[in-house]
């Protein structure tokens, strides 16, 4: 996995705010994390912090530490955000002692890791009792799933692509349900067609 992410970091832009987004859609970004800031409470972790751009915005709100899997993409955040705290682990593994934060932001994480149980097994033991687990994930529904067969369905499934879980919310309710978290919070993010979500916005709670 540490390879993997090292050839792509390598290959990306890392110094682009979130790969792939726009001026327009930063700006909505950094909107979305201001929308949270209820839930951002005590130290928060920054789960796949990739360039650090959301670390950053987190950090202006709560004391955040960013963590990513690729040396490439900590040391690059280190450099640009030098007052801010960056460590190199994986989500399944996570280099902190159990109730370290009072919030973790995965924000297009959890659809890139292959041991979804560990992932979550982490993610509730580092976080203190009641703490808030915010996600960003694409979401799959029927409706999207046939407007991908109908026109991007080997684009959408391509073998090299960094997407290996798929959660609609049933799911992801469900798996959040088994370790100990409870949703209080859901929003589409973004469309297709004005009907088709792209992705969700979830905020729960970990009951215990």
């Amino acid at each position: 996995m540490d390879d993997y992410y090292t050839r792509f970091w390598k290959s990306e832009t890392i110094d682009k705010p979130p790969l792939y987004l726009s001026q327009k859609e930063i700006l909505s970004f950094s909107k979305d994390i201001v929308k949270f800031k209820k839930y951002l409470k005590g130290k928060c972790l920054d789960a796949g912090c990739g360039n650090g751009f959301t670390t950053s915005e987190l950090n202006k709100i709560t004391p955040s530490v960013g963590l990513d899997i690729s040396d490439i993409a900590i040391r690059k955040s280190k450099e640009k955000y030098p007052n801010i705290k960056f460590v190199k682990g994986s989500v399944t593994d996570l280099p902190f002692k159990k109730n370290q934060f009072g919030c973790i932001f995965a924000t297009e994480v959890i659809e890139h890791i292959e041991d979804t149980e560990a992932m979550f097994h982490e993610f509730n033991r580092v976080l203190k009792k009641n703490g808030h687990l915010i996600i960003i994930a694409p979401e799959l529904t029927r409706l999207k799933n046939i407007f991908i067969a109908l026109f991007y369905w080997d684009k959408y499934y391509y073998p090299t692509k960094t997407h290996i879980r798929f959660y609609s919310k049933k799911t992801l309710t469900e798996i959040l349900k088994k370790f100990k978290f409870k949703i209080i919070h859901y929003e589409p993010e973004g469309r297709f067609f004005w009907k088709i979500p792209k992705g969700m916005l979830v905020v729960s709670k970990k009951i215990r």
